[in-house]
């Protein structure tokens, strides 16, 4: 979990995203209180657009 908490707080966008598009279409329980705050708060508008991809597929 440390991992990915480090990756979502990456300088580079492109790794955000990636993580972020890791799960499109189905983000895991554990991990969508942390989804949630990158899709609220992330810098870059495609990595939280990935977030919330990843959230609203329920």
């Amino acid at each position: 979990m440390k991992l990915i908490e480090r990756l979502s707080e990456n300088d580079s966008s492109h790794v955000r995203g990636k993580l972020m598009n890791a799960f499109p279409f189905n983000c895991p329980d554990h991990l969508r209180p942390l989804w949630e705050r990158v899709a609220a708060t992330d810098v870059d508008e495609e990595v939280r657009d990935f977030a919330r991809q990843a959230l609203n597929s329920y």
